[in-house]
């Protein structure tokens, strides 16, 4: 039977959305492919139809969630003054963000899977840490941040998640979150 390029098109977004979900839940090893097939409600062999490989499908998921990052960060740049970041913090080291790894930002998840990874993944990963930045960086809606501060805000959010999971304690997400605002100049 020969499916629809719209049918291909829907299990391909279905894939890539449960990949990012296992292999942020699990890591890229803990993250196989019929764990991805099962929550995708595919069998493994349409995984492999349209990614050939776990590497290829690995690499995908991280180029699609750095374009979510890189996305979410121009949206919340289009708001005026300062209250943008204001936004990130609260969004990064806010409850719903930090209790939920499967459905929020790679880079708490997956930084470390990356650095063990193929090139492939990693060079999705630079490309979209390098556009992250550049958002960060424009001046176009707003005073841009200099580029070392851009990096040093996105590695701050992704130590205070880090944090804030592994302990599992809000009085220390809180004070995490309230020593963001004050350090990147966004108090309320």
């Amino acid at each position: 039977m020969r499916y629809s390029k719209e049918h291909k098109a829907r299990t391909r977004r279905a894939l890539i959305d449960a990949a990012g979900r296992v292999f942020r839940e699990n890591g890229e090893a803990g993250g196989g492919v019929d764990a991805v097939a099962a929550a995708a409600g595919v069998t493994s062999g349409a995984v492999y139809r349209q990614f050939g490989a776990k590497e290829a499908l690995f690499e995908t998921v991280i180029a699609d969630g750095m374009d979510r990052l890189a996305s979410f960060l121009a949206a919340a740049r289009d708001k005026d003054g300062d209250a943008w970041i204001r936004d990130v913090i609260d969004y990064y080291v806010g409850p719903s963000h930090v209790g939920d790894a499967g459905g929020g930002c790679l880079l708490p998840t997956l930084s470390l899977d990356i650095s063990r990874g193929d090139d492939g993944a990693r060079d999705a990963y630079n490309d979209g840490l390098a556009r992250a930045i550049a958002v960060l960086t424009d001046d176009r809606t707003g005073p841009g941040m200099a580029e070392p501060r851009a990096a040093h805000l996105l590695a701050s959010l992704l130590g205070a998640v880090i944090l804030a999971r592994a302990t599992g304690d809000d009085g220390l997400r809180d004070d995490l979150r309230k020593a963001l605002l004050a350090q990147f100049g966004a108090e309320p």
